[in-house]
């Protein structure tokens, strides 16, 4: 992870972290005016101006709908997918042994 002061910036990092906040921020907007009902869409209530600010912010830095699309380009022309979670020495990743098991389990090699 970076910290604060130092330039290990990574773009598909950064790309990644972008799409999935403008992501949330469109889905919580879309919650909202329905909660909000018919006053959501009148300049009555302030919600008018958080939904301006989250469509802006969303394609000033790239758009939840296209980064997900040049992230997929960018990791096929570099052939290398990222590791999500570094393993320590001696341990494997294995395969849900129950069916329809989503997420691999760590086991300690013996």
């Amino acid at each position: 992870m970076a910290e604060a002061g130092t330039d290990d910036s990574d773009p598909l990092l950064a790309a990644v972290a972008t799409s999935l906040a403008g992501k949330a921020a469109r889905t919580t907007a879309t919650h909202a005016q329905q909660v909000l009902a018919g006053i959501g869409f009148t300049t009555d209530h302030q919600f008018h101006l958080m939904l301006k600010r989250t469509l802006v912010l969303d394609t000033l830095f790239g758009s939840a709908r296209t980064l997900p699309t040049e992230i997929g380009a960018a990791l096929l022309a570099s052939s290398n997918a990222p590791r999500l979670v570094e393993l320590g020495e001696g341990q494997t990743v294995l395969e849900g042994e129950a069916a329809g098991a989503s997420r691999p389990m760590l086991e300690t090699a013996k």
